[in-house]
């Protein structure tokens, strides 16, 4: 996410999931702001009332990601949109698609947990605590539907990017995927356009 902010000199950050803050805390960005309903990096914010508060000059909004969109007027676009909100696929297959509706002409949307590494991060959670959700298929049933440059990169669980500015990515080598795990693990590379850190720092170079 910092070296797309970088790279593109974007300016504004949207963050879908805020929890305690780890990533948001961590994203320079001249204007930021997250979407959590139940944002608790400090007992002061588990105590907001439904709304939105100010953090150290930022926006967190303590509502779902469904009423943010709605609420949110048309005309405001952001530069860079991290999805890492509830880990349910049709939830995160709404969060992309409202996202791309805010989302600016050269804007990128960058997701979280698209490459679970076992069937339990997908089901009831490693004995690590580690749960990815079902994600991975909404990146998956995005990535087959529609015309945008999709990729994973191969770090951290797996971390999506949906780029409508770039050259559309082959799909073909998804027309077998039918949602089963064992096929997905097989063939991820393929399913997801797998691309390693290095492979993705040479696209945006």
């Amino acid at each position: 996410i910092k070296h797309l902010i970088k790279r593109n000199r974007y300016t504004n950050y949207l963050e879908i999931g805020y929890f305690k803050g780890w990533s948001f805390d961590r994203v320079n960005c001249i204007h930021k702001a997250a979407v959590d309903l139940y944002p608790c990096k400090t007992i002061e914010q588990e105590k907001w009332e439904h709304g939105m508060h100010l953090y150290e000059g930022n926006t967190i909004f303590k509502m779902t990601s469904d009423e943010f969109f709605k609420n949110l007027s048309p005309s405001s676009k952001f530069d860079i949109i991290f999805i890492d909100g509830l880990h349910e696929e049709h939830q995160v297959y709404r969060d992309i698609t409202n996202s791309l509706e805010h989302l600016e002409e050269d804007g990128i949307i960058v997701m979280h947990d698209c490459s679970p590494l076992t069937y339990e991060m997908v089901t009831t959670g490693s004995p690590l605590g580690e749960w990815c959700g079902t994600t991975y298929k909404a990146f998956i049933d995005f990535r087959r539907t529609t015309d945008y440059f999709t990729c994973v990169v191969d770090t951290d669980y797996g971390v999506g990017i949906i780029d409508p500015g770039r050259a559309a990515t082959d799909r073909t080598s998804m027309e077998e995927y039918l949602g089963n795990w064992e096929y997905f693990s097989r063939n991820r590379r393929a399913i997801l356009n797998l691309k390693s850190e290095e492979e993705f720092l040479s696209l945006y170079n």
